[in-house]
């Protein structure tokens, strides 16, 4: 259940989703641009309230690491189990 006054969105939450759908193991360019730009946009809207309770502090700290990882994988070719579906030759070395 979802520590959340009725109204309130859950940030963590909808970090985890995101990072899962589009930065887990299986990736893609175009996945990756997505949740880089919605990353972005929820650091700028979770710093103008990130002292407003802990909730949103962490919330903040959390996406901007979510925002780093991800932009690492944009710039990074595949490795070790993570990989980009458009890469070349899709290699998976576990």
């Amino acid at each position: 259940m979802p520590n959340t006054l009725p109204g309130q969105v859950d940030y963590i939450l909808a970090i985890q989703k995101l990072m899962t759908k589009y930065v887990g193991i299986k990736r893609t360019s175009e996945g990756l641009s997505s949740a880089k730009y919605k990353l972005s946009r929820l650091v700028t809207t979770l710093n103008k309230s990130r002292y407003e309770s802990l909730d949103t502090f962490n919330a903040y700290h959390m996406a901007t690491l979510a925002l780093i990882v991800t932009e690492d994988a944009i710039n990074s070719d595949s490795i070790g189990c993570h990989y980009k579906e458009n890469s070349c030759k899709e290699q998976l070395i576990c």
